[in-house]
């Protein structure tokens, strides 16, 4: 999940790809949302996962398209909702559309979600509860794997050798 578009891959036992989608709708399940709903709400993106850990009664947003959604999530403020059932809002949206996706490839026994997206700790939660499953955690920054595994593949490609 990056800032321009979301992936879900689902992965053969050799590691091959069989099934991948992207999403299709402007900004919505990229982590542009976030930065967006983060700069509405008034808060750093940063701390917009751990705000939602605060939250008593989540909003829903309905809107698919980020648009949609600003004007519900102004809707919820001028109504005087806590920041942290806003934040959580958000971040279930998110995760929603991106279950999606992920529903779609087909979901085998491990889930591990990657790019910035990732360091999100709400959006992580709400991905856990709407697959109904615990994503695997990486060892690594997660807004890094995209980048390793080009690494990994260059170095393939050039035998092995150093690059």
């Amino acid at each position: 999940m990056g800032g321009q578009d979301c992936k879900a891959i689902r992965l053969d036992a050799k590691g091959e790809i069989e099934k991948f989608l992207t999403n299709d709708k402007c900004a919505s399940g990229t982590g542009r949302f976030l930065e967006v709903m983060a700069q509405l709400l008034g808060v750093d993106l940063e701390d917009l996962g751990r705000m939602a850990a605060r939250a008593t009664a989540p909003v829903t947003l309905a809107g698919a398209c980020t648009v949609w959604a600003q004007a519900e999530v102004v809707v919820h403020l001028n109504a005087g909702r806590p920041m942290p059932d806003l934040a959580a809002g958000v971040n279930e949206a998110m995760a929603s559309r991106i279950a999606i996706l992920a529903r779609a490839v087909g979901i085998e026994k491990d889930v591990c979600m990657s790019g910035g997206v990732a360091k999100n700790a709400g959006v992580v939660a709400a991905m856990e509860k709407g697959l109904g499953m615990p994503l695997r955690r990486l060892k690594v920054d997660p807004q890094l794997m995209g980048a390793l595994g080009a690494a990994v593949i260059a170095r393939e490609k050039a035998g092995g050798n150093r690059c």
